[in-house]
């Protein structure tokens, strides 16, 4: 056997072990995830309006089945955020999926459950369906508006940090205004719009922290 058919063959078997691994390594991850109890879980998903039209957005990791079958039973008619009720025209899944700050793995791992939204009259002021989610899974629960605010406080702080020799002395300002409002737990509409405009100068790197200010409710 010539050189570049031994070559040829370390290849092929090289690259046959890699995928044999990552069959096993998935196959693994899909029955540990289907044995997680979603209900003591946090979910993160995000309403965003796109052309005057409202969609859920809620993203899994392409092995999450356990977790695409809790977002199934946990959004399969209406949910409640900050006091509105939105009901849920049709949930489609693996759908492309939408960046969003926090994203811990590279795009292609990921995979989006989306759906057209419309708010319905309500007078509960309970999170229904959603009301048992957890922060990194302790048992010191916050409501889903709270946790937006420190996810957004949280990624300001980090681009403030990253962006503080190109930003003006003006525009810091607003945007630690900003973020004082959030720590607080009362941010103004008219401060978060200075805040977009302030990062808006920043697109396309400023993108998901100003898609996650929009789904704010004020």
């Amino acid at each position: 056997m010539n050189f570049f058919k031994l070559l040829l063959l370390l290849v092929l078997l090289g690259g046959g072990l890699i995928f044999l691994l990552l069959y096993i390594l998935i196959t693994f991850l899909r029955k540990r995830d289907l044995k997680i109890d979603y209900s003591n879980k946090q979910i993160r998903f995000f309403i965003q309006n796109i052309n005057g039209i409202d969609y859920l957005i809620i993203p899994y990791l392409f092995w999450q089945n356990g977790k695409l079958n809790a977002i199934r039973d946990l959004f399969s008619d209406h949910f409640e955020y900050n006091g509105i009720c939105y009901k849920i025209e049709l949930l489609y899944t693996n759908q492309s999926h939408l960046q969003q700050v926090g994203d811990l793995l590279p795009h292609n791992f990921y995979r989006d459950c989306k759906s057209v939204i419309k708010r319905i009259d309500s007078q509960s002021t309970n999170y229904g369906n959603i009301n048992n989610t957890y922060i990194n899974g302790n048992n010191n629960q916050l409501s889903i508006q709270q946790s937006q605010y420190l996810d957004i406080g949280t990624e300001i702080e980090k681009f403030i940090q990253k962006n503080e020799n190109l930003l003006s002395a003006s525009d810091k300002d607003t945007l630690e205004s900003f973020l004082y409002q959030l720590s607080k737990g009362s941010p103004q509409k008219s401060n978060a719009q200075k805040a977009i405009d302030v990062l808006s100068k920043f697109l396309p790197f400023s993108t998901a922290i100003i898609n996650m200010i929009k789904a704010l409710a004020f």
